[in-house]
Formats: structure tokens, sequence, C-alpha cells
């Protein structure tokens, strides 16, 4: 190779050198700039996802902003919260006062409400939605009223606003929770303040205040022969009815070589016999005569058939119908079939309330059982001699306060004996026979003191018995209260059109 050949190869390499390293450099500050591209969207995205975050663990969307309004007033999430909550636990208490344990088949506080159905077309979720927003719009529709008429509060009720916050306080303490905002956050969401509570209570104290004295203003305008026309309309629904009443078994009794069908015929042939009854005492000796022999003991009283001064609502829908036909009179009789035999019916009167509520304090001594829990004639003994001796004290210092003390101290009855054994507003049908007819006695007067003895299915014991007074006319309450719901109603509907609801974004950050 010559020299010039030499020379030109060097060059050519040290060309080619030359622009491997600048491609190398430029594949360098491309991928730097990749890179940093990169690193600058991932740091976007992380501070997005922090700001989201922050954002949706804060209190943006349930306190800060308005999740719904309704006519001029704007809701936030957690506001809307406390009435879906009060919803809740107004449902689930007043199923627990039915049904004790049992109130979690029907609302189990452990599944989420809305896999819980209410009816057929609404989820528990879905029923305290409506409730809470209802329940909302009442009450801004009759603060505003209140606030336009110059309503306030009185110092009472100012009162029972601060004492409604030192209850849940006192709450939230017994429940473990260390500060009363916790308790606060975890029932009604972040951003629920104590302000925020006491500004919600006022006004539902307000709403509550002026509805009271809205209806009592509708009241002050009825007249008595208003009422009782009112009464006359919706009399079927109301009047007591009273009536005899059996149930002949038609079961099969297949031991004894009798069949379904025998069964049931022989029930007929039974009820068809005994309603040809046309008064209560051939009924009941009918009864008597052909019920089975393990019923004989049972109505071997006559008075076991009798059904007196029952509520239609409370009276089988089999027969219902027919015992409030206003056509019914005295001796009227029907039988008709069940699943498992036939019953019979004989009407025998029908009270259209217009007798005077009554009121009255009692003592009751319960009368003890022996060994084998039966009830002998010494326990019976020792039960009225307890009440005559409670009677004797009481008339050392005869007052209705002295009574009141008497009962609270020595009463088994645990529905009366922390008010002074007191029962008020008392209509027919509600106590045992033999203390309805002593107080219902047309010759009864107040300060009147009995002792009554009563052996019934639930219980036996002697009462002390003080009669306090009468009140107002059933039916004419009757028919009030249900011309003040109407009136107040109408009221509402009258005003919901500049109420209307309407739900923003952030309601969805509601429970």
């Amino acid at each position: 190779m010559s020299a010039s050949q030499e020379k030109k190869r060097r060059r050519e390499e040290r060309a080619e050198g030359v622009e491997t390293k600048q491609t190398k450099r430029v594949d360098l500050a491309k991928r730097k700039k990749r890179n940093s591209i990169i690193k600058s969207v991932v740091a976007a995205v992380v501070v997005v996802v922090i700001i989201v975050a922050i954002i949706f663990n804060s209190t943006l969307f349930t306190a800060n902003m308005t999740a719904l309004a309704i006519g001029d007033h704007d809701y936030t999430a957690v506001e809307f919260n406390y009435y879906y909550q009060t919803a809740y636990i107004t449902a689930y208490n007043n199923l627990y006062s039915q049904y004790g344990e049992y109130a979690s088949y029907i609302l189990n506080p452990s599944t989420p409400l809305k896999d819980q159905k209410y009816s057929e077309t609404q989820t528990w979720d879905d029923y305290f939605r409506e409730n809470a927003l209802e329940s909302m719009q009442q009450s801004a529709m009759l603060y505003d009223a209140a606030e336009s008429e110059g309503y306030t509060l009185t110092d009472e009720e100012k009162a029972s606003v601060d004492a409604v916050i030192s209850s849940a306080k006192a709450a939230a303490s017994e429940m473990g929770f260390s500060t009363f905002k916790q308790y606060l956050t975890a029932y009604y969401g972040k951003g629920f303040t104590e302000e925020t509570y006491k500004k919600i209570v006022t006004v539902q104290t307000t709403a509550a205040s002026y509805s009271n004295a809205l209806i009592e203003r509708f009241a002050s305008e009825y007249t008595e022969e208003q009422l009782l026309a009112k009464y006359d309309t919706v009399r079927d629904d109301y009047d007591l009815i009273s009536y005899c009443y059996y149930f002949v078994n038609g079961t099969a009794d297949e031991a004894n070589g009798i069949d379904a069908d025998t069964a049931m015929n022989k029930a007929y042939s039974i009820a068809k016999e005994i309603a040809a009854a046309r008064t209560e005492e051939v009924f009941a000796e009918l009864v008597e005569q052909y019920c089975s022999e393990d019923e004989k003991a049972t109505f071997a009283d006559h008075t076991a058939v009798q059904r007196n001064n029952v509520a239609p609502s409370a009276i089988s829908t089999s027969y219902a119908d027919w015992l409030t036909d206003p056509a019914r009179a005295y001796g009227d009789t029907t039988y008709g079939e069940s699943s498992n035999g036939y019953y019979v019916v004989l009407f025998t009167g029908r009270n259209d309330n217009s007798f005077n509520v009554q009121n009255f304090r009692h003592i009751l001594i319960e009368t003890q059982t022996d060994e084998n829990g039966e009830i002998t004639g010494e326990a019976v003994l020792a039960a009225q001699k307890e009440a005559n001796a409670l009677l004797d004290e009481w008339k050392e210092d005869p007052t209705e306060e002295n009574f009141a003390n008497l009962a609270n101290e020595n009463s088994a009855d645990s529905g009366s004996n922390t008010v002074g054994g007191l029962y008020e507003n008392v209509i027919y049908g509600r106590m045992v026979p033999e203390i309805e007819a002593w107080l219902f006695d047309s010759a009864r007067k107040p300060g009147d003191t009995e002792v009554v003895y009563v052996s019934s299915t639930n219980y036996s014991g002697a009462h002390v018995l003080y009669y306090v007074g009468e009140g107002e006319q059933y039916n004419i309450t009757i028919a009030e209260n249900l011309q003040k719901q109407e009136d107040y109603n109408a009221w509402i509907d009258s005003r919901k059109a500049n109420y209307d609801i309407d739900t923003k974004f952030a309601f969805r950050f509601a429970k």
C-alpha cells in the first residue's frame, strides 16, 4: 500500500470514528430527552393522583359544596346525611320496639341498605333517601313560614336544642369516641361539625314548633257540628264492633280415621248449627255443646266467645266487611270457610265512639303462683289483702299525689309504675272487662277508689283503682285529628311547587 493510500485509509477511519461518536451522542441526547419527558409525565400523573386523593379525602364534596337545593336553601352532603341517618335510626328503633332482636330480620344493620328490600319497588336505601328529602323539604317550608311571621323559639325550646346536643355528646362518650367530632364524622361524614348539628336541630325545632302552632290554628276554627259530620264520613273505619266468634276446626285426624274431606264436612255442619243462634247466650251454649273436649274448660265460660268494642282494623278481613256493613243488626250471623275449618260470627253491636275517654290510676298486686305454676285460693286472698291494705294506707292521706307515690312504690305494672299508675285517654276495648266496666260506669266520679280483682289468660291480680276523670268525646277527637291532618297536608302540598328538590354533583358523596 502506498503512502498516499495509507493516509487516505487513516482519514476515513478517523472520520468514521467521529461519525460514530456523534451518532452515539445524538442517541444519548434523544434518550435523555425521552426519559425527561417520561419523568415529567409520571410526575404530573403523581401530582394529579395526589390532588385527587386530597380532594376526595377532604371535606370539599361532603361539607363545602352544595349537594342539593330545596327552594332557596342549599344543603351539603353531610347535612343530607343527618336527615338520612335520622330516618334510619327512627325506623330501626320503631321496629326494635315491636320485634326486639327479630327486627334485624326486617332491617339488618350489618347488610348494605341498598341490598335490602323495603317493598316490592323500593330498597331500604331508597326509602330512607326519600324520607330524608321529604323531611328536609317540609322543614324548609315550615322554617320559612315561621321566619316570615316572625315566629321565634321560646326559652324552653331553645333549651331543648341545647339538650339535644348535650345528649348527643353524652352518647358519643358512652360509645367510646374520644371526641365529639369523631362521633359526628362517624355518623354523618367528614366536615359535619357541632355548629352544623346545632343549626339543623334549631331549624327542625323551629319547624316542629311552628307546625304545632299551625295545626292548632286550624283546629281553632272547627265546630262540633263540623267534626261530627266529618266523623259520619269515616265511621265505617272507626266505629267499634262487638260480636261473638268461634272457629270450628276442620283438620284431618288420621289417627282416628278422619280424612280432610270428612273433617271439613263435619266442621261445616257444626258452623251451620251455631250460626242458627240469634243471641249471645244461645251462641255461647252451642259453642260449648259442639266444641272439642280440650276446649270445654275454656268455653264453659260463655264470655269466651265475645269480642267487644273491636276496631275494624283489628278484625279479620274474612268477615270485617260483613261486620262493618251499616245494615248489620243485632243477631245477624254468618259463617265461612278458611284453610282448615269454618268461622262463625254473630253481630251484637256497634259503638259510635260517642263516649268520653277516661283517665285513671291503679296499683297492681299480682297473684303469686305456687311451685307448679298454679294460682291457689290462698294466693288470691293474699293479693286482695295486700291491695286493701294499700287502699287503707292511701285513705290516711287521700290525695291523687299520694296515690301516685304508692303506685310507683308498689305496683307490679311496669307500663305505669313510673308515672304514678296513670293511664290517660282510655277508650273501650283497651282494658280488661272488669276494669272497663268500673271505669265507664256512668256513676263514676273523680276521686272514686276501689279494689277490683282480675283473672285473665295474661295475668291475675288485685287492682287498687283511682278515678281521675273523663276527657274529650272520642268520636270528636277522631274527627278533629283526621281534619287537622288533612288541612296540614293541604298546606304542605300548596307550597311544594316553590320547594323543588334539585340534586347536584356533590350529592353523589352523600350516603
